[in-house]
């Protein structure tokens, strides 16, 4: 009895000074899930609803793995812009109000974000797969990184006040470090500033205002929609009178076409990702991810 006893008082004190349980993040996205991970450190646990190949637009499937993640986070954060919209079902599902919209644990990445390609009026079908809060693909300026840090932040800072100095330094530091990084990256694209670029789908409006390429057409005539053989004489055309240009062709999608134009047009193509993790997990990071894209691009033009 009296060891019983022991055992009882030795696991009630063993519990009072365990670590306490890590705060469980969801993402929709990889990319999210690294600067999480940046902030939170070792006070969390950061799971991704999506991998990097993956298109959030589209090809992600809802899952009942993903509800149970969902049910047990203390924050959600998402891209938004109705980028990964595919999530809001899993949300109604999973019950979790702590992470519901307006929640101290739910973060849209994209407050504070400058919005580009805004549809003026009317949206419908016949537009295309078009955002009608404006062109999503916002996290491919890496100054964007810092205020999807700054939501991050804030969110966690809200389920977990104690901890705000730590998570605090830790964003301060990720930003120094991103910030760095920004400034090695427009160095080596100076050089480029002006380069006309085609892409297969609208991905790279906020990459190319940040580092000054000039965005002439893209491959899908409009968002989503698969070009036509007109389509594609017309824009093969095009191509064939912009000398040096480039085809930017994102890895989640087929390369057939993108390979055909640039056979017909001479124009070099580069297989890049979008995201964390994409390029087979080549891209471990969010910084990472535009390690890649710059060296593909000044590596392989010299």
């Amino acid at each position: 009895m009296k060891h019983i006893i022991f055992l009882a008082i030795f696991a009630c004190v063993t519990n009072l000074y365990a670590a306490p349980d890590k705060i469980k993040i969801v993402t929709t996205t990889m990319d999210l899930a690294d600067i999480a991970k940046e902030i939170g450190g070792e006070k969390v646990e950061v799971t991704s609803l999506s991998h990097g190949d993956q298109s959030g637009c589209n090809s992600v499937e809802p899952r009942p793995s993903m509800v149970m993640s969902l049910r047990k986070a203390a924050v959600f954060v998402r891209i938004g812009m109705d980028y990964d919209s595919w999530a809001d079902s899993l949300i109604d599902a999973c019950g979790n109000s702590r992470i519901a919209f307006g929640a101290p644990g739910y973060a849209d990445a994209s407050v504070g974000i400058e919005r580009l390609e805004v549809p003026a009026g009317r949206v419908d079908a016949g537009m295309g797969h078009v955002h009608v809060y404006g062109n999503p693909h916002y996290w491919l300026d890496p100054q964007n990184g810092r205020v999807m840090a700054d939501n991050i932040l804030a969110a966690l800072i809200r389920v977990s006040a104690g901890n705000k100095d730590y998570f605090t330094v830790n964003k301060q530091a990720y930003v120094a470090r991103l910030d760095d990084k920004i400034s090695q990256w427009s160095r080596k694209l100076e050089p480029y500033k002006g380069k006309k670029i085609v892409s297969y789908h609208e991905s790279w409006v906020y990459f190319a205002k940040r580092f000054g390429f000039e965005i002439m057409a893209t491959i899908e005539p409009k968002p989503g929609i698969p070009p036509s053989a007109a389509y594609l004489n017309q824009l093969i055309i095009r191509v064939k009178q912009g000398a040096g240009l480039l085809i930017f062709h994102e890895n989640i999608y087929p390369e057939k076409t993108s390979a055909m134009v640039a056979r017909e047009t001479g124009a070099k193509v580069f297989i890049l990702p979008i995201s964390t993790g994409g390029m087979r997990g080549a891209v471990k990071s969010y910084t990472g991810l535009f390690d890649y894209i710059v060296s593909a691009i000044t590596e392989d033009e010299k």
